[in-house]
């Protein structure tokens, strides 16, 4: 064998004789290739070990940050309140229905449509569509898949470094729960994961499998606005969730996963593809239904109901009555609980209450048609620039529960708009001088229901401090001649009125408007002006409130708050808030109440309210005129209801022409009301005497002649 002798490259250049340095065995072409394929495979194990030591060395930083958060935050008290999911829940307010039973009138919801359902009413074949599709564990672990975590987080390393990740899920039923209260679904990122699996491990620490899994099935989306497995059960399929069968459990389980892209409503086929592989294998794998069942589920089509779960905040205009109760609700609970303004609100348009109203949503529905109605006002009754004036009405019982409430006299474009009926201040004109004169003066027996009086002004200081002759009759004529005090209020003479608040005292009537009947909006300086007996406020009023004052003329003197709701209940079914235990004030004696609902009933039969009459039912009322007739008022009282109606401009004020009175405008709107309900007026009339007078001279006789009055027993005009 010939030796072959391995030596190092000549120096470059020629060898001897010239040649070049040639040697004998390994070409150096073949040398080079074998280094390049030994630095080649040097390194590829070089950068896999760099990628191994770089994940080792992120998955133990990631492991220690874990663990450093966990160990730090996992036996900590900050643990999500369940009760307070609630607080994302559709509140429904529920009227009175036409056969006295209640009906819904609105739903309200801040975002979407969320109706709470408890667990015990969530059939098991539902909940076990939920578990096995999303977290088929849930019942073993303590709120997070280790396994399922430790993949996803590598998982996720793995495309941080650039390579093609899976998209591998890890949360479990409890860990979606938590991205769905925070608000943080789609957020990936190792921080929130890691908020997540503490808020997760935190939660099971405090609550059972059942409250947590009642949690989710209330508050998953489900696509179309759609917040839990009952509003979705509604939209979808027109039914509770307590009806669904496999097929439709199924449709909502595997909704979630997508809910834009895999609900049932707009994307059918692929709902039954997913739904047939995912959530009724499962079912079928872990013994919910039978093989039977599950061939017969899978070859389903499903019936999409669509349903209109009601408007909610952002897209629905409320009626009248629903913008009024819910400010009163409003009130009350900052008054009741100490909310502020926007927690109160809060409360009620993500609380899932169920708010059940005084409102006939049959009288609404028809007041509301009624004021759109231009014939009911009088066409001809426009200002200087054609617009027509405002409208406000405000419809009562004799407890102070209001059954319907206009604001306007325009489609309502907006919630919780301006209301003249609530909001509103007024000059009622002599609309006051029933409750500011008339009735006290009656009830402390400073005049009784024939008393003499002359029409003639008074002294009284104008707003130059002059004294001068006060006030004007509307005609501008002083007759100076006795009226009967029925007559004087039958005629609406502004000079006795006047005389009366003299003999009171204006800090008497001012008393009396303020701490009787609930007017709310006096000044302090009214309780010294006689101009309060003639409406001539500093501020005004609102129809609410004068229409509220007038219950004491028909329910025997007592007073009643405006009540727009009876009772509130929260989403698990506790009450909230309850009205029915308010009690009334007497603020007139009952006799007094019923001397007064004669003398009203003077001014509709032969006085100034002669348009209201309504054949065949007793109604009973008062008409009010501001100066320059800019405000126009009615409050009128049937057997059953009171009603305060009120005409005029709000912007570029200006006498009111043209069109009917306010008393015909009342008739226009209630006496299709009034009339289906009851006629005549069962007042209590104990201590109150019936007795002849002399209409020349108010005294009572013993003959039967002369006009009928109605007295306090021991009170008689003698």
């Amino acid at each position: 064998m010939e030796k072959v002798i391995l030596s190092a490259p000549a120096p470059s250049g020629k060898g001897k004789n010239g040649a070049s340095g040639k040697t004998k065995g390994v070409s150096r072409r073949g040398n080079q290739e074998v280094g390049a394929a030994r630095r080649v495979s040097r390194g590829v194990l070089k950068t896999i070990a760099v990628i191994f030591l770089v994940l080792l060395i992120m998955i133990c930083i990631v492991g220690t940050a874990m663990t450093v958060f966990i160990m730090k935050y996992v036996e900590s008290d900050a643990v999500i309140n369940l009760d307070d999911l609630s607080l994302n829940y559709t509140t429904t307010i529920y009227a009175t229905g036409s056969d006295g039973e209640y009906v819904e009138m609105q739903t309200i919801a801040a975002e979407g449509n969320r109706i709470w359902v408890s667990i015990d009413d969530i059939p098991q074949h539902v909940q076990d569509a939920f578990v096995y599709s999303e977290d088929e564990r849930f019942m073993e672990h303590t709120g997070v898949d280790w396994f399922r975590t430790i993949g996803a987080f590598v998982d996720m390393i793995a495309g941080q470094l650039g390579f093609d990740n899976t998209g591998f899920g890890a949360s479990t039923i409890t860990q979606q729960l938590i991205k769905n209260i925070n608000g943080d679904y789609y957020d990936r990122t190792a921080s929130n994961k890691m908020q997540e699996i503490v808020g997760a491990l935190n939660l099971e620490r405090h609550y059972s499998k059942e409250q947590i899994l009642e949690a989710y099935l209330n508050y998953i989306n489900l696509g179309n606005g759609c917040y839990g497995v009952e509003a979705a059960s509604q939209k979808y399929f027109g039914k509770s969730v307590s009806e669904l069968t496999y097929t439709e459990a199924a449709a909502l389980a595997v909704t979630t996963k997508s809910p834009s892209n895999l609900n049932p409503l707009d994307n059918p086929e692929a709902n039954k593809e997913r739904r047939n592989q995912v959530a009724l294998s499962k079912m079928l794998e872990f013994g919910t239904i039978t093989q039977e069942e599950y061939d017969a589920c899978i070859q389903e089509d499903l019936t999409i109901v669509n349903k209109d779960l009601g408007a909610g905040t952002t897209t629905g205009i409320y009626n009248w009555y629903t913008d009024e109760v819910i400010r009163q609700v409003q009130e009350d609970l900052m008054e009741e609980y100490g909310y502020d303004s926007d927690e109160a609100l809060g409360m009620i348009t993500r609380g899932g209450y169920r708010i059940y109203t005084n409102c006939d949503y049959t009288m609404q529905t028809q007041l509301e048609a009624a004021f759109l109605d231009n014939s009911n006002f009088g066409s001809s009754m426009t200002n200087s620039a054609g617009e027509k004036p405002s409208a406000a009405i405000v419809v009562m019982d004799y407890s102070g529960n209001v059954k319907a409430v206009v604001g306007d006299r325009y489609e309502k474009t907006g919630s919780l708009v301006w209301s003249n009926a609530t909001q509103g201040l007024i000059s009622p004109g002599s609309c006051m001088k029933p409750i500011t004169v008339y009735g006290p003066a009656i009830d402390n027996d400073t005049i009784t229901y024939s008393s003499m009086l002359i029409d003639e002004p008074i002294q009284a200081r104008n707003d130059d401090g002059e004294i001068v002759d006060w006030p004007q009759n509307y005609n501008r004529v002083w007759t100076r001649r006795g009226y009967t005090t029925a007559e004087a209020l039958q005629e609406s003479k502004n000079t006795i009125p006047a005389q009366l608040i003299q003999m009171l005292t204006p800090q008497y009537c001012y008393d009396f408007l303020t701490q009787k009947v609930g007017i709310s909006t006096l000044a302090e300086e009214e309780a010294s002006h006689e101009a309060l007996t003639l409406g001539g406020l500093t501020y005004g009023i609102s129809v609410e409130e004068l229409t509220a004052a007038y219950q004491i003329f028909g329910n025997g003197g007592v007073y009643n708050e405006p009540k727009y709701y009876s009772t509130v209940l929260n989403a698990q079914g506790e009450v909230v808030l309850d009205t029915g235990d308010q009690q009334g004030t007497q603020a007139i004696s009952s006799q007094t109440s019923y001397i007064m609902n004669r003398m009203l009933k003077n001014v509709v039969e032969r006085g100034t309210g002669t348009a209201a009459r309504v054949s065949g039912v007793e109604v009973v009322g008062k008409t009010g005129t501001s100066s320059y007739s800019e405000d126009l008022s009615f409050v009128g009282l049937s057997p059953s209801y009171v009603a305060g109606v009120w005409l005029g401009y709000t912007e570029n004020k200006e006498p009111i022409s043209g069109g009917y009175s306010p008393a015909r405008v009342w008739n226009n709107l209630m006496s299709g009301i009034v009339a289906g309900a009851e006629t005549t007026f069962q007042m209590d009339a104990t201590g109150v005497v019936e007795s002849y007078y002399d209409p020349s001279t108010g005294k009572c006789t013993s003959s039967n002649t002369g006009y009928v009055g109605y007295y306090k027993e021991g009170h008689l005009e003698e």
